[in-house]
């Protein structure tokens, strides 16, 4: 049986993997998979997930929690576009990249909060 410590640093460093994964994956689509490379696109996709990444990389809660509330935009796009273009098994992929980075965050934010409040 793990401990608490090792659950969260196991949900912390599958977030950082995803979050990493979800960043390539958002370089991949707009270079690739687009016809038109549109930098501010990109930008609004990716600054918001890097304003948390100090935070995260220190173990921060909070952090965790802002990853959650952002991803949803791109987990949205991501159904949006498997369904409305003809990419389904790259933005099938992206979905569920971004819904596995969303479970490991929320388990990571809550032994994260457990292990904080010991």
């Amino acid at each position: 049986m793990m401990t608490l410590t090792a659950k969260t640093q196991l949900a912390w460093q599958l977030t950082l993997l995803l979050y990493a994964g979800l960043l390539l994956i958002l370089a991949i689509d707009h270079t690739v998979m687009r016809l038109h490379f549109y930098w501010p696109v990109w930008l609004m996709q990716t600054l918001p997930l890097l304003l948390v990444l100090p935070g995260l990389l220190q173990h921060r809660a909070r952090s965790g929690t802002w990853i959650c509330f952002i991803i949803l935009f791109h987990l949205l796009a991501s159904i949006d576009n498997a369904a409305t273009s003809g990419h389904f098994i790259f933005y099938g992929a992206m979905a569920t990249l971004t819904l596995s980075l969303f479970t490991t965050s929320l388990l990571f934010v809550r032994w994260q909060r457990l292990q904080d409040s010991l």
